[in-house]
């Protein structure tokens, strides 16, 4: 995707130089920097910039302006005063091409001193209930916690992305507000429309900031701060912040007489009186646009903790008032992450007992570029966040605990079975989608008593995934069951089309292959430079050599060899005590979709190794042969899996014996040692993933066959990313 850089600057700009010099040494092929003039005292070197002179409108409009006088895909706005490090452009560029994604803010650092090395200027903006926004971690030293790739509720302005179709959704920047909290304003409307905003870590500038209060910019922040509140907020959310406004304006204004701005205050408020027939349409204008009107109920916070102006003494237990008040007034319909959907009969239900594995939030996203779709899901631990979020998509889940891999859970997916039928039926979708057998026979007499069309998905046939020492005999019946079921199906989704020998009896009416691609997430990063990161983050399950790898990765400490492993499962404790033995193995957890993919772009190879004489590991087709072709690493499988098969084809793997200690050791030292090696077989799988398996190939060949004709929605269709 082609990138645009928009500078604005003015007046007296001391590091303008070093900002273009940085863009313009991390621009690509089509790439191209906007600088717009609205009277720069003495414009640098500008080789390579195209500069736009215009009169000073402010920074909304300066941004507008730049975005205008380009046609590149993605959007990415720096200030005049920032300077990136290297990467940044591409991190931010690979973190919008998710669809789901609508702005990608970077790290801000202050410029470093020799007291004051890596201290974060902002990580993100958070927001207040009264439209307070400040920097997170400002003064902090840079650490883990600023690391982290999370959700935000807003943008800082000095470094953020967006695709160019997001900002002409949205209408760019509100040229009214003139300066500040336009960030803020263009945060809280993406997340209206139904799109996520997020922070990458991985892109860093270095910002020349210095908080200042003189009178123009306090009457400023206060007038906008007031205009985003009255604006934005759907109606449900602006009452209940009404209470909080009228206690925090006049302790506000305290602060302000105290602070020798109580001028700017009145004059804030007067100009929102005076323009009431404005303000009113701007916010008829706002609301017109939103899709998730209750996607700011759980963003806002109630608490106050910025730290970059002195707050009254009594700040502790005002924030611990205003907690308890939104503990009660908060809106139930966002409490655990669910964003609802707009109302109206959906054109997809989709049934889910295993919600954390990556295949939900992948069949999520393709279907949400179309359909109004309704996830049914088992949160067995209570704790799942859906990483996919669409003004499309509604979830619903049973909440009954459970836990993974256990005959209990067999017990309980039994009973919950009539939830997963009688919420079907209660949908009423116009095509009813079950994942595994789990939920495929519920979801198959849904179908039939609703008379609409089926959908069935296998992911792992059940009959090859029961545990070692299970009887044949109950094997042989659930194969028949699930071929039974892929012969009623409408329409039958595999994994791999190489795995239909796993259904012998089945005679399936429609076949459509959806393989475990990442459909969006990190750009290929550099290799390191001293040692080699092994990674593995999926199924904490038997039969994937994890121990081994282990062990073989933890000895090899002194060689600079390290590994990092994550994911969930029935082996999740064992194999965290084993981590702890070696200090160069780090253990994740779970690992959130929304940051799966920047968190394995720092492996230098993944290692997927599975047990070729266990029936359900020999056929499987993983996502990390995916995910490291995305990437751009190699991988190392075992010998005699359908795996293999596919690193052979894509020429971007190595295949070792499986649990054999010594061959893992002597490929990890080769890929070591041989750096050449390591970057052909990366740069030829993420050939093979651009060629064969792009998102936007995927999404067009599924959506094409699915048995429903377009979308019942006036909500304007989202891309899915390309994977170029």
């Amino acid at each position: 995707m082609s990138v645009a850089v928009v500078v604005v600057g003015f007046g007296d700009e001391p590091v303008l130089a070093a900002c273009l010099e940085a863009v313009r040494a991390q621009l690509g092929r089509g790439d191209e920097v906007v600088l717009v003039d609205h009277g720069v005292t003495r414009l640098p070197d500008v080789t390579g910039v195209r500069v736009l002179t215009m009169p000073n409108g402010g920074f909304g409009a300066g941004c507008a302006a730049g975005a205008a006088a380009t046609a590149a895909e993605v959007l990415v706005f720096v200030n005049s005063d920032a300077v990136l490090r290297p990467g940044a452009l591409a991190a931010l560029a690979a973190r919008v091409a998710d669809p789901a994604v609508g702005l990608a803010g970077g790290l801000v650092l202050l410029p470093e001193e020799a007291d004051r090395p890596d201290t974060v200027n902002s990580a993100g903006l958070p927001v207040h209930l009264s439209g307070l926004s400040w920097c997170d971690g400002y003064g902090e030293r840079l650490g883990p916690a600023h690391l982290r790739p999370r959700r935000l509720a807003s943008v800082a302005g000095a470094l953020f992305a967006c695709r160019r179709e997001v900002w002409d959704l949205l209408g760019g920047m509100d040229a009214s507000y003139f300066m500040y909290h336009e960030d803020t304003d263009l945060s809280l409307r993406t997340h209206l429309a139904g799109l996520d905003v997020v922070y990458v870590p991985e892109a860093v500038a270095t910002h020349a900031y210095e908080f200042s209060r003189n009178p123009r910019k306090m009457f400023h922040l206060e007038r906008n701060r007031l205009l985003t509140v009255i604006g934005d907020y759907p109606t449900h959310l602006l009452v209940r912040t009404l209470p909080v406004l009228l206690v925090l304006e006049p302790l506000y204004l305290v602060v302000a007489v105290r602070d020798g701005w109580a001028r700017e205050k009145l004059r804030a408020w007067g100009w929102l009186l005076g323009h009431a027939g404005s303000v009113r349409a701007r916010r008829r204008r706002v609301q017109a646009a939103v899709h998730a009107p209750h996607a700011l109920d759980a963003l806002v916070t109630p608490s106050i903790t910025q730290t970059q102006l002195d707050s009254p003494g009594a700040i502790g237990a005002l924030n611990g008032l205003l907690r308890l008040y939104w503990r009660g007034a908060r809106p139930r319909a966002t409490v655990g992450g669910i964003v609802p959907a707009a109302s109206g009969r959906p054109d997809v239900v989709v049934l889910r007992t295993n919600p954390k594995d990556s295949s939900l939030p992948r069949l999520l996203t393709i279907l949400t570029t179309q359909l109004r779709t309704t996830a049914l899901v088992w949160d067995r631990k209570g704790d799942y966040r859906c990483p996919v979020v669409s003004p499309r998509l509604t979830l619903q889940r049973s909440t009954r605990p459970g836990e993974y891999y256990r005959l209990s859970t067999v017990v309980k997916v039994a009973l919950l079975q009539p939830w997963f039928l009688w919420n079907t039926l209660r949908a009423r979708p116009r095509v009813v989608h079950a994942m595994d057998l789990d939920t495929g026979i519920a979801g198959l007499i849904g179908a039939r008593l609703l008379r609409v069309p089926f959908v069935y998905q296998c992911l792992d046939p059940y009959a090859a995934s029961l545990p070692v020492g299970w009887p044949n005999g109950i094997a042989r019946v659930l194969e028949r069951i699930e071929d039974a079921v892929i012969t009623a199906a409408d329409l039958f989704l595999i994994t791999d089309l190489l795995r239909l020998p796993q259904h012998p009896g089945a005679k399936p009416r429609g076949i459509v292959e959806l393989p475990n691609i990442p459909l969006g997430g990190a750009a290929p990063q550099p290799f390191s430079d001293d040692g080699l990161i092994v990674g593995y983050i999926g199924s904490l399950v038997p039969h994937r050599s994890l121990d081994v790898i282990v062990d073989t990765v933890g000895s090899m400490a002194a060689e600079g060899i390290s590994l990092v492993l994550g994911g969930f499962g029935p082996l999740e404790e064992d194999l965290r005590r084993r981590a702890a033995r070696y200090p160069n193995v780090t253990f994740l957890g779970w690992v959130d979709d929304d940051v799966l993919m920047s968190t394995m772009s720092r492996f230098d190879v993944f290692v997927q190794i599975e047990d070729p004489d266990h029936p359900a590991y020999r056929w499987v087709s993983p996502n990390k042969v995916f995910e490291s072709m995305a990437l751009g690493r190699p991988i190392v499988v075992a010998e005699g899996t359908l795996s293999a098969q596919r690193v052979v084809k894509s020429r971007h793997g190595v295949t070792v014996s499986y649990g054999a200690r010594d061959d893992l050791q002597r490929v990890l030292r080769d890929l070591l040692h041989n750096h050449d090696r390591l970057r052909t077989l990366g740069a030829s799988g993420r050939q093979a993933f651009v060629d064969e398996w792009s998102p936007a190939t995927v999404c067009s060949v599924v959506m094409a066959a699915y048995p429903v004709s377009g979308a019942h929605s006036s909500i304007p269709d989202h891309d899915l990313g390309s994977a170029q």
